[in-house]
């Protein structure tokens, strides 16, 4: 770690500058977010598609999931290993995946070999192959993938979330994976027809750091993007939340696991410049860092978890709470009780010296966030995601010390709901019914790996 960091880190009164990032938008509409960094010869690129998985149909959940696995199986006149061998001899990397909102292109290569692999990368987004071959094998890849996570308790437990926590008319009540009996309906049209749906500039938006020569960049996006059909129209949604009545425990059979995997969560506002540095500043008092009051609970003075953690989960349109460790099985009851309890204190009382230290951890990680080219293409992706002011992190760390007692205490008080929310637990089903049948928790319901109720 260089001097000029290490001093940032030790400073008790941080003040700090975040570099210039420099916002265009094409003739045809699509937005560029860009920022010059000439200290390696090095190009990090993503390019933002909307149609990710909330625009899938409930029924086919996993189409884009399937669509982001197959776009780069052969592109144009090349194969897969054929692509595969030309970027590998540029010295370069793409890659593609699929988020709630958008399926994301990503691009890293030498900067003197940056228009060369960027066509490549424009190719497989234009001119996708889409074979009947490699659609079978990332279909049966992603079935075979539904049987295998069904081992894995706590990534199970995370993913069921959204399921519960959204009412089923809402997009990301979807799953990014979908499950076994939607993966089974998707055929290669439905993949080909989402792809048809979303390929057009309006859906894109384009993010560049490194060493390159801007106004060459912004010509090369220009001339390459001028032959997109220019409009696509984007589905409407209704983003209504589950009603949560009570404390409403799901269980998850995992027989004979020796470890639960508890979840506690429920609703959250939306994100917004109101409220999104009260609600960084609440969360990492109460679980977002290692000396957060569910960690020096259940870790530092029960014993309970190696770990725990809290995080406000932001979609575009939505937002929930969670809390999430994993315990003994015997310890189950206990754990859920004692995260109930840390948020019923916070939202009598936080200290201002809470305030305080989170304000400055928030404003070194936010230092440290600007260190590399990943990091800065993260931030200019979440600047694109939640459209954000072109000022926001310029005016970051004065945003976070406008932020008062008052509000944060509010926000806990208004916001965390421990007598309304989700308790997911997976682990073995009869040692947790066991601790939780003579309790007041009376709406208890048992479910399997997929979410379908069968109890």
């Amino acid at each position: 770690m260089n001097n000029v960091i290490t001093e940032l880190l030790q400073a008790d009164d941080l003040i700090f500058s975040p570099p210039k990032f420099n916002s265009r938008t094409l003739t045809n509409g699509i937005k560029v977010q860009s920022y010059v960094k000439h200290h390696l010869p090095l190009v990090q690129f993503s390019l933002m598609l909307k149609g990710g998985n909330k625009y899938d149909l409930r029924s086919k959940q996993g189409t884009a999931y399937l669509l982001a696995k197959l776009i780069d199986e052969g592109a144009g006149d090349y194969d897969n290993y054929q692509l595969s061998d030309m970027i590998g001899k540029l010295g370069a990397s793409i890659s593609v995946d699929c988020g709630n909102e958008n399926i994301n292109f990503n691009l890293l290569t030498l900067s003197e070999n940056f228009e060369k692999v960027f066509d490549l990368l424009l190719l497989i987004l234009t001119k996708p192959r889409f074979n009947d071959e490699d659609f079978e094998r990332e279909k049966k890849s992603l079935l075979i993938f539904q049987n295998q996570i069904k081992k894995y308790p706590d990534f199970i437990a995370s993913r069921l979330i959204p399921l519960f926590i959204f009412d089923e008319s809402n997009p990301y009540s979807n799953s990014s994976f979908g499950f076994s009996n939607t993966v089974e309906t998707i055929s290669k049209s439905d993949v080909v027809e989402h792809y048809n749906k979303f390929l057009s500039s309006k859906n894109i938006a384009i993010n560049i750091v490194g060493s390159f020569d801007e106004a060459n960049v912004l010509s090369l996006f220009e001339k390459r993007f001028e032959s997109l059909p220019k409009f696509t129209p984007i589905p409407q949604y209704d983003y209504a939340y589950s009603e949560m009545i009570g404390k409403q425990v799901v269980v998850i059979d995992n027989k004979n696991a020796l470890q639960s995997e508890i979840r506690i969560a429920h609703s959250f506002p939306k994100r917004n410049l109101k409220n999104i540095f009260s609600n960084s500043i609440l969360n990492l008092i109460f679980g977002g860092d290692f000396s957060s009051r569910l960690n020096q609970n259940l870790r530092e003075e029960k014993g309970l978890t190696y770990g725990i953690g809290s995080q406000i989960v932001n979609y575009l349109e939505a937002s929930y709470f969670n809390a999430a460790t994993s315990v003994s099985t015997d310890e189950s009851f206990n754990a859920v009780n004692e995260i109930l309890n840390e948020m019923q204190k916070i939202k009598i009382d936080i200290t201002e010296k809470e305030i305080t230290d989170a304000k400055q951890k928030i404003k070194r990680n936010f230092a440290m966030s600007f260190e590399t080219l990943g990091d800065a293409i993260n931030l200019l992706k979440n600047k694109t995601y939640f459209d954000l002011e072109d000022n926001f992190y310029d005016n970051y760390t004065a945003s976070l010390d406008l932020v008062t007692y008052d509000e944060v205490k509010k926000n806990a008080n208004e916001n965390l709901k421990p007598d309304d929310c989700l308790i997911i637990i997976a682990g073995d089903k009869e040692k947790i019914l066991a601790q939780f049948s003579n309790s007041e928790y009376k709406n208890i319901v048992i479910s399997d790996v997929e979410g379908n109720i069968i109890q």
